[in-house]
């Protein structure tokens, strides 16, 4: 009995299937349509420093390490770059950056541990295929409370830098943190293994329609969004070198670390 039931079922679906339509008048507009005008309006920025750390679903935003400045192409935050404290040596050496905290703005006193990383905001819209935003990079000498110098010494960054952005990843185009997998996607290019002097050197740079959004430049190779840090974790991508010749004395020694932007042509 219970075949037989389903059997009429799909009898009667077919029959219902089968019975025409009549068919409708057509639709006819009367009077003038009403067509009002719906509009937004965009103004440049006037800073926004929150940083969206790269490659996190839902994305975790987290106060800037250094903030940069405003417009609608800017610096959201640039590394403040720390190596700790080293015993007094006549060898030369290479000290590797310590850990950077960023503070988590949806909590109190909580921060989230990462390298060192620069990430640029670029909301210009510009329509010129020749533009481009560029990242330079220089530092000043290290200088000890004392005026004295601590010469030769160098920082090298870079060396296994990962990129990321929100628009060239079209899987994470919405959430402002897209991976760059690969060196140097057409009109995203970055370097590694520049050294710093007093001549700015172009580390970053992004052609119109490539760094739209967020661009941030990750100093650790090996750096993903769900990596768990240490509060003692150093990273090689990040070093200083200082020659063993060079004059030490007990005390801190500063350099200014300048990052800043140019657009060609300007915007």
């Amino acid at each position: 009995m219970k075949l037989t039931k389903l059997a009429v079922v799909g009898i009667t679906t077919a029959t219902l299937l089968s019975v025409a339509v009549p068919a409708l008048a057509a639709e006819t507009t009367v009077g003038t349509p009403a067509a009002p005008k719906s509009s937004v309006k965009y103004v440049p920025s006037e800073g926004d420093n929150d940083v969206t750390v790269p490659d996190t679903k839902p994305p975790v935003i987290v106060g800037p390490d250094e903030p940069g400045g405003q417009g609608q192409v800017m610096i959201v935050s640039a590394p403040k770059f720390n190596f700790g404290e080293q015993e007094l040596t006549t060898k030369t050496r290479d000290y590797s950056a310590k850990i950077t905290k960023l503070k988590k703005l949806d909590s109190v006193d909580e921060y989230r541990l990462m390298p060192p990383l620069v990430q640029i905001s670029d909301t210009s819209g510009r329509s010129n295929a020749d533009a481009k935003w560029a990242l330079n990079v220089s530092m000043s000498n290290f200088i000890g409370a004392d005026k004295s110098e601590l010469a030769g010494a160098t920082i090298k960054i870079g060396g296994g830098a990962k990129v990321y952005n929100s628009v060239v990843a079209a899987d994470s185009a919405t959430d402002g943190s897209g991976l760059v997998a690969v060196p140097n996607v057409d009109g995203l290019n970055w370097k590694k293994g520049v050294v710093l002097s007093s001549t700015a050197t172009e580390l970053l740079s992004a052609k119109n329609g490539k760094g739209n959004a967020l661009t941030s430049y990750v100093m650790d190779s090996a750096y993903t969004g769900d990596k768990v840090y240490a509060e003692t974790d150093t990273f090689d991508d990040v070093q200083l070198n200082v020659p063993g010749s060079t004059v030490k004395a007990v005390q801190t020694y500063e350099a200014t670390v300048t990052w800043a932007l140019s657009l060609t042509p300007e915007a």
